[in-house]
């Protein structure tokens, strides 16, 4: 049943945007553990650059905030929400 549910991303942007069809932007928050940033960018970096390379994916960024170095910013950008439905549907 859960598999059948839709995406709290993808049903939170839903909500969100005027037009499914048109590009749009997102930005995500981490709070990563003092100490384990080196170990959480290094566990990410395949995740970008897989995310990167689907057609849908405008930009995929990922900040480190200068001021709080355990703060992240991700910066998603996608063509439609059709797109955002396919990369959440990616297994990495």
């Amino acid at each position: 049943a859960r598999a059948q549910e839709e995406n709290p991303l993808v049903k939170l942007v839903k909500s969100k945007v005027k037009d499914p069809a048109k590009p749009f932007a997102v930005t995500v928050e981490f709070k990563v553990k003092a100490g384990k940033e080196k170990e959480f960018e290094a566990a990410f970096a395949p995740f970008l650059e897989a995310t990167r390379k689907e057609p849908g994916c405008v930009a995929f960024h990922l900040n480190r905030d200068a001021d709080h170095p355990e703060v992240y910013v991700m910066y998603e950008h996608f063509k439609s929400v059709a797109a955002l439905e396919e990369h959440v549907k990616q297994k990495y």
